[in-house]
């Protein structure tokens, strides 16, 4: 991982020498440098099978697309959802004290906080929460068929499942 001042965008990721390289912007917060260095890692880590991963998504729609799963894996990598309802129940309940409590900016909180259903829907840099939610592709054969078969593929049974 390597920081620079200025840095046009939060962070990169480049392949050089036979490695991953992360470039963070070195003027932003540790918050926000967190966040951007969650978000690359998604980069790297889908970087072999982007192909597979996203085929389904038009060419025109796949870089807005991409950049959101990593925003999402990202919030939920730093704020996984059992620890932010276990905070939530807790009475920790301000996004400021959430923020500092899980080290990531109050916009970031805002997101998990309504991906969760904790609180309503919070516009963040011009998106609507709603957003950055993954899109759902239709399935093919019905939803019980498609349950049967993640079954069988498992091994389990539907009376092993409460």
């Amino acid at each position: 991982m390597q920081r620079f001042s200025p840095l046009p965008v939060s962070g990169a990721t480049q392949w050089s020498n036979g490695r991953w390289t992360i470039i963070l912007n070195a003027n932003e917060s540790t918050a926000r440098q967190r966040f951007s260095l969650a978000h690359e890692f998604k980069h790297i880590i889908d970087h072999r099978f982007i192909d597979i991963l996203y085929a389904r998504v038009a060419e025109d729609d796949r870089e807005d697309f991409v950049e959101s799963i990593c925003d999402y894996f990202a919030g939920c990598f730093l704020v996984p959802r059992p620890w932010l309802k276990k905070a939530w129940g807790e009475g920790i309940q301000r996004p400021a004290d959430l923020a500092t409590h899980f080290g990531v900016s109050q916009q970031a909180i805002q997101v998990r906080l309504s991906q969760t259903g904790l609180t309503g829907r919070q516009r963040r840099c011009g998106q609507t929460a709603s957003d950055w939610r993954l899109p759902r592709f239709p399935r093919t054969g019905t939803p019980e068929g498609y349950h049967r078969r993640a079954l069988a593929a498992t091994g389990s049974s539907e009376k092993g499942l409460a």
